[in-house]
């Protein structure tokens, strides 16, 4: 009977209690109703619902809350829940489950958000703050940010609202924009190959480095109708890059009426002086998706993953992975120690599994492994039993 008794006052304090809360959370003057209020108020607090986020005698999680967040938020807000499971790209802190970051959870501004305009995406991306351009794209001038960017998630890695010219023709009427670029502009164009979207010294915010044809105006040496198609048309200038695509191990892809070139390459303006069309990391994600899905599976990375061009060449390699010299001369560039005092390894040392020489990598995978120092294998025993079997 007392055990019953015991369940039942249990029982009360968490489901009577729950109901007192939302009538007595500011009776006792220890929560000041004004510390929650605001012009945008969240709906529970909103309808002194306290009890739909808090215990209100005692919790496993900090704040009395009933459950971590984001589990707690997305007990509400189900759709968002939902569309993370589709997305392209997440914002990290939405990814994290970070979602005190960026919101207020009782009252606050539009969105409950904790600061208004770029203020809060500065706090962040603090290189954006000044970034001293002579001239700057209204939105971001303003801190209009969320007119181009999605906060949460989206099907770009910027979290673009919308994909290439369509993003930009929202502002900018597509007719006229395209008749200033002459007879070479297309509809399909992705504006962001030349302009730079938050600001540039050069007017109508061009990049800052420009392909020599581009700022010569010789606009026909690519586009004319005597212009070699395909690759040929760089080769036609950038003759010694030829052999580059010409060995064991290369970026070549062969095309009919266009240059692979500008898969990576700007062939107007960019921020790089390589006139690449984005950072290294970004532009070798595009196509090797699987580098990032094994990264975000992995417990131990390499410090250096994401400088890609670190460690691979980007045109053509004799040697696998198109590294930049064979597996042991990469690693040992930075790892000096290594190349004098480690596992025999080396030309002379087989692989007794498949007979290859041994390397750096044949135990460690630097995009991403379950062990410490990127191993293979478990370091107490699995990864030295793959060999020597006999102990």
């Amino acid at each position: 009977m007392r055990g019953l008794l015991a369940i039942w006052g249990v029982l009360f304090l968490f489901l009577g209690g729950a109901v007192w809360a939302s009538t007595s959370c500011f009776n006792g003057g220890c929560h000041k109703p004004s510390a929650f209020r605001g012009p945008v108020e969240h709906g529970p607090v909103k309808g002194d619902r306290c009890e739909e986020c808090h215990y209100p005698h005692v919790s496993r999680y900090p704040h009395l809350l009933k459950a971590q967040v984001p589990a707690l938020c997305f007990k509400c807000h189900t759709s968002l829940q939902k569309s993370l499971r589709t997305a392209s790209w997440v914002h990290l802190p939405v990814k994290k489950g970070a979602c005190g970051r960026c919101h207020r959870p009782h009252a606050g501004g539009k969105g409950l958000l904790l600061s208004r305009g770029a203020k809060l995406c500065f706090s962040c991306h603090e290189g954006l703050k000044k970034p001293g351009y002579k001239f700057s794209h209204a939105p971001f001038r303003q801190g209009r940010c969320l007119a181009c960017h999605r906060p949460h998630l989206g099907q770009t890695r910027d979290l673009l609202r919308d994909q290439g010219s369509r993003l930009c023709f929202r502002c900018h009427a597509a007719e006229q924009t395209v008749r200033a670029h002459g007879k070479y502009a297309r509809q399909g164009m992705d504006c962001l190959t030349c302009h730079n979207p938050h600001g540039s010294n050069r007017p109508h915010l061009v990049r800052a480095f420009l392909h020599e044809p581009y700022r010569e105006k010789a606009c026909k040496e690519c586009h004319g109708g005597k212009a070699p198609r395909g690759p040929e048309m760089c080769f036609a200038c950038h003759r010694e890059r030829r052999k580059d695509f010409l060995k064991v191990h290369t970026h070549y892809l062969p095309s009919d009426d266009r240059p692979f070139c500008v898969d990576c390459h700007s062939p107007h303006a960019s921020d790089d002086r390589r006139l690449l069309l984005a950072s290294p990391d970004w532009l070798c994600i595009r196509c090797h998706r699987e580098a990032l899905v094994q990264k975000r599976q992995s417990l131990y990375v390499h410090p250096a993953w994401g400088k890609c061009m670190d460690c691979h060449e980007g045109h053509g390699s004799s040697f696998g992975g198109m590294l930049k010299g064979d597996a042991n001369a990469v690693c040992v560039r930075c790892h000096k120690t290594q190349g004098k005092f480690t596992h025999p390894i080396g030309e002379k040392v087989k692989d007794p599994r498949n007979g290859q020489s041994l390397t750096c990598v044949t135990c460690h995978d630097p995009m991403g492994t379950q062990f410490k120092y990127e191993l293979r294998l478990s370091g107490e025993a699995s990864l030295c039993l793959e060999c020597h079997k006999g102990y």
